[in-house]
């Protein structure tokens, strides 16, 4: 991951020329993501561990200072933010239940109990903007969505952050032992059956064209 991490600086840094990827046929080709399919199953794809690789790949990248090089000061801010940002996941999670412990068992005045609570902000600003995300989207595709779909992003987003920053935590501690193992994420290939679907669909169609020709 730092090594993609690092290719993206430096493609961002240089002047990259883009190139559409093509087959024989002239049709343009695309890349399909498949989301590992559990949580913390290693032996079918682990969305946990995932982002342990992915968080470390991150550390190591703003560790190296690489993106210090960059052309403007906003490039370097920007960079240095999206590079951090696991760093501030893993410190969420421990300051978290933390300050939920002190501010419910401890008595101490209003306004460091205020204070103790602020690790819950991003959490809570990320599912604000989850939820107007949600809106505006159906809004543009002319989609409707339902109290389901709002009620699933209001309750387990929290969830889901909660999950990205125990990973994140993990993934710092690791690079601070030294921990340089790291897990390959399974894959369901779930988006491979589909695409055998849509390819025998294509030659279906082709062969009932061709007769029709013939014909």
């Amino acid at each position: 991951m730092a090594a993609l991490a690092d290719r993206g600086l430096r493609a961002r840094g240089e002047a990259v020329q883009r190139v559409r990827c093509e087959g024989r046929d002239g049709l343009q080709r695309r890349a399909r993501e498949e989301a590992p399919p559990s949580i913390f199953n290693k032996e079918v794809g682990s969305l946990f561990w995932q982002r342990d690789r992915w968080v470390r790949g991150f550390i190591g990248e703003f560790v190296s200072g690489r993106w210090l090089e960059m052309g403007t000061l906003r490039q370097k801010v920007l960079a240095g933010y999206i590079l951090a940002t696991p760093i501030l996941q893993a410190v969420s999670f421990v300051l978290l239940p933390t300050a939920i412990a002190l501010g419910l068992l401890v008595k101490t005045p209003l306004a460091v109990a205020v204070l103790m609570f602020l690790p819950a902000l991003p959490i809570a600003v990320t599912v604000l903007t989850q939820l107007i995300g949600l809106h505006d989207f159906c809004k543009q595709y002319d989609q409707r969505a339902s109290v389901w779909h709002y009620a699933s992003v209001l309750f387990l987003a929290p969830l889901y952050q909660v999950l990205l920053a125990a990973a994140a935590a993990v993934a710092v501690w690791k690079f601070a032992i030294g921990d340089d193992t790291w897990y390959k994420t399974g894959r369901a290939s779930e988006h491979r059956a589909v695409s055998a679907v849509e390819r025998r669909s294509a030659e279906t169609a082709e062969t009932a064209e061709s007769v029709e020709v013939a014909a």
